[in-house]
């Protein structure tokens, strides 16, 4: 697994954690009995219902902040901040074009008691990774362009996330990082995630950025 390092926050190794199925909780928030402890905090629960399916970008917003953003590392031309509501608009065009969308996520658990990190606002940071899976069955508007529906099945490459949740009650979203590719075997995205990766399997790639100081091909 990658090493789980945030900018501004306490590094910890991935090796140190457990990875857990989200069958493996209730869909509730409140103290639970983990797996690896006796109490599950609940900003991981949260994050495994964040993830959970049926996708629903409406339950999504729910536990987004207002100051909410969305940062990717990769797969853009260049690294993307999304605000909350351009975050939540891809996130509806894609739960159009694509209802059975599916992250199968796995949400990571501290073992042996350990704390979980926090960043440097003091929200708490909770680890996944996804791979996503979807059919694209209707039309798909992204980035200004509008994808008819394909019936092509869509399977983007294992990545590396993190969800950093506030110490409130229920804790909120305040920003969700796309950090890592970790496998791109069998994807049909040409080795990209999120929206990238939609329209590069749909055969519109998004342009390379401008070559410049700092902007490398």
């Amino acid at each position: 697994p990658p090493p789980c390092e945030t900018a501004g926050s306490r590094r910890r190794d991935c090796g140190d954690m457990t990875s857990v199925s989200m069958s493996q909780t209730g869909g509730s928030t409140g103290s639970h009995v983990g797996q690896n402890g006796p109490e599950l905090p609940d900003a991981v629960i949260r994050a495994e219902q964040f993830f959970a399916a049926p996708f629903d970008p409406d339950a999504q917003s729910d536990m987004c902040s207002e100051r909410m953003v969305a940062e990717h590392l990769h797969s853009w031309p260049m690294k993307k901040v999304e605000p909350k509501e351009e975050f939540l608009k891809h996130q509806r065009a894609i739960h159009r074009g694509c209802p059975d969308f599916d992250y199968r996520a796995s949400v990571w658990r501290t073992a042996n008691f350990d704390p979980y990190e926090t960043d440097e606002q003091g929200n708490m940071v909770v680890h996944a990774t996804v791979h996503v899976r979807c059919k694209h069955t209707d039309d798909l508007e992204l980035e200004g362009q509008m994808f008819g529906g394909t019936e092509n099945d869509v399977l983007f490459p294992k990545e590396w996330v993190t969800t950093h949740w506030s110490n409130s009650d229920p804790p909120m979203l305040e920003k969700y990082v796309s950090r890592q590719i970790l496998d791109i075997e069998g994807c049909s995205t040409g080795g990209l995630c999120g929206v990238p990766g939609f329209m590069a399997c749909a055969g519109h790639p998004l342009p390379p950025p401008p070559p410049g100081p700092g902007r490398p091909f």
